[in-house]
C-alpha cells in the first residue's frame, strides 16, 4: 500500500477490524473527493466513484485479514492525440492480505514463485480501503487513451534550407542497403 496521503480516505483502525464475520463496506466519493482525485491523477474528470469491499478475517490465522472488493468509476481522460475528453467506465477488483505480525520488508526478493499468493502486508494502525481502491483504479487506467478515429499525424520539420528527413532515411539499415548496391557495382547483362 502506498505511503502518500489519500484523497479518498476510508480508514479502518486495526482494533475495529472484524474477528469472526466479514465487514461489508459500500462507499461513494463526494464531488469534492472526485475533483481532488481527478486533479491528483491528471484526469479531466471523475464523474462517479464507488467502492464495494469486504474486510474479513483470513483463514491464514489470527491477526490476518483479507481486504477484497471492486472500485467502479466513470471518468474522462485526455486523448493523447487531440487532448479532448475520452469517457471510460472502469470496474477494477482488488484483493490484499494484511497481518498484524508482518514486518515492513525493505529487501528485494528476486526468487519469485508465481503460483503463490503475495505475503500479507504489515497492518500498522489499520487499513485504508480508499487507498487500495485508488491503487486498483490507477492500474486500470488506459495509459494512451484516444478518441474514436483520432490518429497521430507525423510532422516533418527542418531548419531553413535543409530538407526534412523522410521516414525511409530514418530507417537504420537504409544506408547499408545503398552502400551494398554501390559496392556491387553495375550488373552486366
Amino acid at each position: 500500500m502506498s505511503d502518500h496521503p489519500s484523497t479518498f480516505f476510508r480508514f479502518y483502525l486495526a482494533h475495529e477490524l472484524p474477528t469472526k464475520t466479514p465487514r461489508r463496506i459500500s462507499t461513494e466519493a463526494t464531488d469534492a473527493e472526485c475533483a481532488a482525485l481527478a486533479e491528483s491523477l491528471d484526469l479531466k474528470q471523475i464523474r462517479q466513484l464507488t467502492v464495494k469491499a469486504e474486510i474479513a478475517p483470513a483463514a491464514a490465522g489470527e491477526g490476518v485479514w483479507r481486504v477484497s472488493g471492486e472500485v467502479t468509476a466513470s471518468i474522462d481522460q485526455a486523448c493523447v492525440v487531440t487532448l479532448g475528453p475520452v469517457k471510460a467506465r472502469l470496474e477494477e477488483p482488488f484483493d490484499r492480505m494484511f497481518s498484524r505480525f508482518a514486518e515492513k520488508d525493505t529487501a528485494i526478493d528476486l526468487d519469485i514463485e508465481y503460483d503463490q499468493d503475495d505475503p500479507p502486508e504489515p497492518l500498522g494502525d489499520g487499513v485504508d480501503v480508499g487507498a487500495l481502491a485508488i491503487e486498483a483504479l490507477v492500474l486500470g487506467l488506459d495509459p494512451y487513451p484516444r478518441t474514436r478515429g483520432a490518429e497521430f499525424q507525423a510532422i516533418s520539420t527542418a531548419p531553413p534550407g535543409v530538407e526534412p528527413l523522410t521516414p525511409e532515411a530514418t530507417k537504420p539499415f537504409a544506408g547499408l542497403a545503398s552502400l551494398k548496391k554501390a559496392m556491387e557495382g553495375p550488373t552486366e547483362t
